[in-house]
């Protein structure tokens, strides 16, 4: 699902990506509350441990999750989005990358609207301004880290 979220990012269609994260956060939530069942029988030392664990970014992605699903409320828009009204009809672009800096130049019919997103960005909470992206993958990677561990002291 964060695979499909990315290619959802700059798809041109402003309702395809803040329609999908609601889910992605979901499942992040998900693995949570399935840890929760798993030690449910687990040892006090254990439970206590799974307890410290509910930090303020994992109860964050929880609430965006829930404000998006039970109240239909979106906490994303668009980053760097803007529109460049054309008078003579070009439009010059300049992108920077790892490689260094290229520009590129287009004709454009004048007066045409030219758009242009680099993402999406969290509005509000703890991560507001953060890209949703980064701030999606460091969760996913963490969760994968937090099972881990979870179950090895399940086994304790």
């Amino acid at each position: 699902m964060v695979a499909d979220l990315s290619a959802h990012a700059s798809s041109g269609a402003p309702f395809e990506f803040p329609d999908r994260l609601p889910y992605v956060l979901d499942l992040l939530a998900g693995v949570r509350r399935q840890i929760n069942e798993g030690l449910k029988s687990a040892s006090p030392t254990v439970l206590a441990w799974w307890r410290s664990q509910l930090t303020p970014r994992r109860r964050a992605i929880t609430e965006m999750r829930n404000a998006a699903l039970k109240r239909l409320d979106q906490q994303v828009e668009e980053a760097g989005f803007f529109q460049v009204f054309s008078s003579d009809g070009t439009i010059k672009t300049t992108t920077t990358s790892l490689m260094g800096e290229s520009t590129s130049q287009r004709t454009v019919p004048s007066g045409d609207v030219v758009r242009i997103s680099t993402g999406w960005q969290f509005v509000g909470g703890i991560f507001n301004g953060e890209d949703v992206l980064r701030v999606v993958r460091e969760e996913l990677d963490d969760l994968a880290k937090l099972l881990v561990e979870a179950k090895r002291r399940a086994g304790e």
